[in-house]
């Protein structure tokens, strides 16, 4: 899975233990020292990591509630784009497949258009089976 995520403050409180911390094994996983440093979560909200890391930190905290629901919702999710520039403007170098800083070269507009489409497409995907995963928890 070569998707990337947004760690959000959500994300971060729902991959709790069962009993509300966060094990040491979970913090290995993201990179963070135990014990983990005060601020922590601060800093890694709104920095993207691979989905499949995100999984690994779920799964040592143990909280299974919250890993079936990623489950259930990963066959909605549209397969793992790759190779797709992080912003307009910028390319994959071919050679080391890393986005070039300065990049003077532009994505045709009906490329832009494409990845934008997906991205909207997965967004609906995620919020039906966040919905769909909402409406069996009331039931």
């Amino acid at each position: 899975m070569n998707r990337l995520i947004t760690l959000t403050h959500e994300r971060l409180e729902r991959a709790r233990t069962p009993k509300g911390g966060y094990t040491a094994k979970q913090l290995k996983v993201i990179g963070i020292g135990w014990p983990a440093p005060k601020g922590w979560k601060k800093r890694l909200t709104g920095q993207k990591i691979a989905l499949s890391k995100f999984i690994e930190f779920v799964k040592a905290g143990k909280n299974a509630d919250y890993l079936t629901e990623i489950n259930n919702a990963l066959p909605l999710l549209t397969p793992p784009v790759v190779n797709i520039p992080a912003q307009v403007g910028q390319v994959p170098d071919k050679k080391t497949n890393e986005i070039k800083k300065h990049s003077h070269h532009k994505l045709p507009k009906k490329q832009i258009r494409n990845i934008q489409r997906e991205a909207k497409q997965t967004h609906r995907r995620i919020r039906r089976a966040v919905d769909l995963q909402k409406n069996i928890i009331q039931t």
